[in-house]
């Protein structure tokens, strides 16, 4: 797999997982959300991975997120079945790029699997990923990631995606992981905000380049999970750099309401139409959707690139 390159005039994230298993007749309520489909239902995690792809996605997310060792044991699995479910998600992924290459027989193709990692605060199941209501100190933290970074290293994929961070000294205890046992490998760290300016725990956005910076296998800063409004404002606080990646995969422009466990707006797929060229020229650099977005979204997004494409 080649590394990952700054493709003109940006490149594509896939969209939201939950979302499109929903729709599919999942229900979601335990604590281990979408994780638990992995096991239960691959073939339908397979049908949204190689659904995005057809959507013109360049880069799949592992359905990881949620299934933190901790969380897979404490919802009853052993360690053995907790780490296979980690590893299963990174074999759906990887069964669905394969599909969609035998798809595309005789094109040149490079498409990316990230594996995903939730913070602590999805492992807490209470939303605290929105909120950045808790405080580890740097090793819990690290133990708490790098058993499933292992895993999903050791099953093939081709970039580590820490996402909804919420706190910066959490994103700080990971990036001291990833530079120090696996200096080879690239991952990026996106986080939540409500204003743009700050994580969701109130942690200041700017100047993050000279806290990740140093970093030679730290592909960029993104924000996800996060109104598609903030973007711009996102970009411009944490500023471009040259050699790094800004990624921006912000929800549907509907919100998650914590207290109530439910979203709050309307879907308005126009933020993203309207937006993209806008979003590019602030220095974002890799664009996707989360929450709420689904294949529909990501051909949108990739429709926009193939007339920027036509326009250079």
């Amino acid at each position: 797999m080649e590394k990952l390159s700054k493709t003109a005039p940006f490149v594509i994230l896939d969209g939201g997982l939950a979302t499109e298993l929903e729709l599919a007749g999942h229900v979601l309520s335990s604590k281990l959300w979408s994780a638990k489909i992995i096991w239960d239902s691959p073939s339908s995690i397979r049908n949204i991975h190689l659904a995005y792809l057809r959507a013109g996605a360049d880069i799949i997310t592992t359905s990881s997120y949620q299934a933190s060792i901790p969380g897979l044991m404490k919802f009853g699995y052993s360690h053995s079945k907790s780490c296979d479910i980690v590893k299963r998600s990174v074999e759906l992924a990887v069964e669905s790029r394969e599909a969609f290459y035998r798809e595309c027989s005789g094109e040149t193709l490079n498409r990316y699997i990230a594996g995903s990692a939730g913070p602590y605060g999805a492992y807490l199941a209470d939303g605290s990923e929105y909120t950045g209501t808790y405080n580890l100190t740097e090793r819990e933290y690290a133990d708490f990631h790098r058993e499933r970074v292992d895993l999903l290293i050791e099953s093939g994929v081709d970039i580590i995606a820490f996402e909804t961070f919420p706190r910066i000294d959490e994103a700080e205890a990971v990036f001291g992981v990833m530079t120090k046992y696996y200096p080879d490998f690239p991952f990026w760290i996106s986080f939540v905000t409500h204003d743009g300016l700050n994580t969701a725990a109130g942690d200041s956005l700017a100047g993050l380049w000279e806290k990740f910076g140093r970093g030679g296998n730290f592909l960029g800063i993104g924000m996800n999970c996060s109104h598609p409004s903030l973007v711009e404002k996102f970009a411009c606080t944490v500023g471009a750099r040259s050699n790094k990646f800004i990624i921006a995969y912000p929800n549907s422009g509907e919100g998650f309401d914590v207290e109530s466990g439910s979203w709050t707006g309307t879907m308005d797929l126009s933020l993203f139409r309207n937006s993209i060229k806008n979003w590019v020229s602030a220095g974002v650099n890799i664009i996707g959707g989360c929450c709420r977005t689904g294949p529909e979204t990501i051909s949108l997004i990739s429709e926009a690139r193939g007339d920027m494409k036509f326009l250079q």
